[in-house]
C-alpha cells in the first residue's frame, strides 16, 4: 500500500487553487518552479515533508507530512 502523494499532484492542485490570479502561460511556468521550490525546502530545510518513494524524476516523488511535524501555530 502506498501513502503519501506525488509532488507533482500538490505543485497541480496549488496552480488549480490559483487559477485567477495567472494571467499567463509564462507565470503559471514560473508559479510551478516555485511551488517546486517550496517542497524542496520543507523536505531539505524544514524537514516538515519526507520522500517516502523516490523517483530519478521529482515530479514523481512520494510524499507526505513527517509524523513528528506539527503546525505549532
Amino acid at each position: 500500500m502506498l501513502v503519501g502523494i506525488k509532488q507533482k499532484e500538490i505543485v497541480e492542485w496549488y496552480i488549480e487553487q490559483n487559477l485567477d490570479s495567472i494571467k499567463s502561460v509564462e507565470e503559471a511556468t514560473q508559479m510551478t518552479k516555485i511551488v517546486h521550490s517550496i517542497i524542496q525546502r520543507l523536505i531539505t530545510q524544514e524537514k516538515a515533508l519526507v520522500i517516502v518513494t523516490d523517483n530519478g524524476d521529482y515530479k514523481e516523488r512520494m510524499l507526505e507530512l513527517h509524523p513528528n511535524f506539527y503546525d505549532s501555530v
